[in-house]
């Protein structure tokens, strides 16, 4: 599987703050650069897989997004966050059952980076 878009909705995380430039990581964690409230926005999906994006934090990993049904631009806001705080998402493929995590390619069953972040 080639890096999806766990982008997809995932890493399209915005803080209540203002940055200065994206900076782009790949296979690095998310961390809450300023407390405050933090959102998601879905910006579409290319996958040939049903794919659905959780957020991890919540524990039992809440669902955010599906990937064929979301529509572009769907903005969810997750909550309010402590600077420093991981944040944490996963996509889960209906069709194979896998799942990709955010982070680094160590967090994946098939050791490849699945998770790319502005």
């Amino acid at each position: 599987m080639s890096m999806k878009k766990i982008a997809v909705a995932a890493l399209l995380v915005a803080s209540s703050f203002s940055a200065n430039a994206a900076i782009e990581i790949l296979g690095g964690k998310l961390y809450v650069a300023e407390t405050g409230n933090v959102s998601v926005t879905f910006l579409g999906s290319d996958a040939g897989y049903n794919d659905v994006i959780f957020f991890n934090n919540a524990g039992f990993g809440q669902q955010l997004f599906s990937g064929h049904s979301t529509p572009v631009g769907t903005t969810l806001n997750l909550g309010s966050f402590a600077k420093g705080t991981e944040l944490s998402f996963r996509m889960h493929v209906d069709n194979t059952g896998n799942n990709f995590y955010t982070g680094p390619a160590s967090a994946n069953f098939d050791n490849v980076l699945h998770a790319k972040a502005d």
